[in-house]
């Protein structure tokens, strides 16, 4: 994201300020256009990654959910109503393992993203412009803290 950025940037730099033809930022665009396929590319491959990887979770912890339950004693779950509580404990069980899915499959990755893809930029300016790296820096916690005042105000409303 970052290079294609810089190219956009590049291109759109050329073409206002040097007045560069078409032809002339032509090959950005080509590799613009190439990065923006790779990264739709990445991303598939990652979001089909992320849901393997849930699967994967929601198997174990129903194996082991069903092996607890295997292992209590047997009156454990009599009673009155047997059949009854039963059912809304394999409703919960179910509900629950069933809601691991977008955490692990949507929720990881994109809180992962969004840790290191400032990271990363804070890594491309620094050494290009230091003084904008530490206005990045020192800007960036900020933003949260706006998004929770913004938010409290809302809610307020």
């Amino acid at each position: 994201m970052i290079l294609q950025v810089w190219l956009l940037a590049r291109s759109v730099h050329a073409v206002v300020f040097s007045d560069a033809s078409l032809g002339e930022v032509s090959d950005w665009l080509w590799m613009m256009l190439a990065l923006i396929v790779l990264r739709a590319g990445l991303g598939w491959l990652a979001e089909q990654a992320a849901f393997r990887a849930a699967i994967g979770v929601k198997l174990a912890v129903r194996e082991q959910l069903v092996h607890h339950l295997q292992a209590l004693e047997p009156g454990r779950l009599t009673g009155e109503r047997t059949g009854e509580r039963t059912g809304e404990l394999v409703t919960a069980i179910s509900d629950g393992v069933e809601a691991l899915e977008a955490y692990y499959a949507r929720y990881l990755p994109a809180m992962s993203l969004m840790v290191m893809l400032p990271l990363a930029i804070l890594v491309v300016v620094f050494p290009v412009d230091w003084i904008a790296g530490v206005i990045l820096l020192v800007t960036a916690p900020l933003i949260p803290l706006f998004m929770i005042l913004i938010g409290k105000g809302a809610e307020r409303l």
